[in-house]
């Protein structure tokens, strides 16, 4: 009784006894009431058999279950077709800019070993830097006329630097290089940033 279970000695003690078991006693629906038959439409819903209905309360890895495509990580067919591909974004072109016959392109570069913080508080190292020198194609720089020592002023709109300059077929014609953080002339003050290229007049040394 304080197990909400019927007493079944109160009904009867002996194996023989005709003790009530129907499910009425136990306090179970009775299905066979309902369909005694296999294919008989029996309820046998969690509201029927006296049991809590876990789907109603949630069943762990089943709770609040969304089979919507954000949530089970499926692809919309139409979100792919909202995306936007490379093919979609205007890029600008480029500026193209025509050479000027008397000027020469100039172009910042570095070298393994510069004024940079690694390489000056390297003992081993900090000797290895040099000054930077304008290097020029063989050919512009014979048209100058100058000698390895000679002085050259090299001036843009920006500022001008005067430095000594060295051949280097690596560097094509028309086309000056200075290597950036050397301790010598700086090629920062010759290049104006909002400019697409940098312009620069090498004058050759005066006699």
């Amino acid at each position: 009784s304080t197990l909400g279970v019927p007493d079944l000695g109160a009904q009867g003690s002996g194996a023989g006894d005709d003790a009530d078991l129907s499910a009425s006693t136990l306090g179970v629906p009775d299905l066979g009431a309902q369909g005694s038959g296999a294919g008989d439409d029996a309820d046998l819903s969690a509201s029927t058999l006296g049991v809590p209905d876990l789907g109603a309360q949630g069943s762990g890895a089943g709770d609040d279950v969304d089979p919507s495509a954000a949530t089970t990580g499926a692809t919309d067919p139409g979100a792919q077709e909202a995306r936007l591909s490379l093919d979609d974004i205007d890029l600008p072109g480029a500026t193209v800019v025509p050479f000027d016959r008397y000027s020469y392109r100039l172009v910042a570069d570095r070298t393994l070993y510069d004024r940079g913080t690694v390489v000056s508080h390297c003992p081993s190292l900090a000797g290895l830097a040099r000054p930077g020198l304008l290097r020029l194609n063989p050919r512009d720089l014979a048209r100058l006329g100058c000698g390895p020592d000679d002085m050259l002023r090299v001036s843009s709109r920006t500022g001008s630097v005067s430095l000594q300059a060295v051949a280097d077929d690596r560097v094509p014609p028309a086309v000056a290089a200075l290597a950036v953080n050397t301790g010598g002339a700086d090629p920062g003050v010759l290049i104006d940033i909002d400019a697409p290229v940098c312009e620069i007049r090498v004058e050759s040394p005066t006699p």
